[in-house]
């Protein structure tokens, strides 16, 4: 795989002005463009991580799976994350609806979780990271649910980019 054949072209932030939502929304638009004439490039399709750091005003998106810590155990059942592909030569966008106030859950070692309530409306910077890969991912029937998540973080190179955004209304 040649990195600099996935980029990372904008991620665009608006909000969302149907009236079909009782809450505020925020629509994040992330262009991808796969540049090799040739190799076909798989994606994760929505995103596995969102975070907000509302001291630097940074809304991070990640099209990744994050290494679990060694004390968190799994409990759900395994899974293939819906993917996407991106031929040769083509610019790729999709779109993702995200609230604008969101709960950022943290469970500090040995403690009970803490809650945090987020407004992201204030956003002044996004980072975004992909996985890609040349072969999709896929599960292995032998697999637990913890050897996908660890094989998933592993799967593929990650590309990141990040972007000065605001909220535009």
């Amino acid at each position: 795989m040649n990195s600099s054949d996935i980029t990372i072209e904008d991620v665009n932030l608006q909000v969302e002005k149907s009236s079909r939502y009782i809450e505020g929304k925020v629509q994040v638009i992330i262009t991808l463009k796969n540049s090799s004439k040739t190799l076909i490039y798989y994606v994760l399709k929505r995103p596995r991580n969102i975070d907000y750091d509302k001291g630097s005003r940074t809304l991070s998106i990640g099209l990744y799976e994050k290494e679990l810590p060694q004390d968190i155990k799994v409990s759900f059942s395994r899974f293939e994350p819906e993917q996407v592909a991106i031929l040769p030569d083509t610019t790729l966008q999709w779109q993702y609806l995200f609230p604008v106030w969101m709960k950022k859950i943290t469970r500090p070692s040995g403690l009970r979780e803490i809650v945090e309530v987020l407004n992201i409306s204030d956003v002044q910077k996004v980072v975004c990271t992909v996985a890609y890969h040349t072969s999709p991912f896929r599960v292995k029937s032998s697999d637990g649910p913890e050897e996908v998540l660890v094989a998933l973080s592993k799967w593929g190179e990650t590309v990141s980019a990040s972007f000065e955004r605001k909220l535009t209304l």
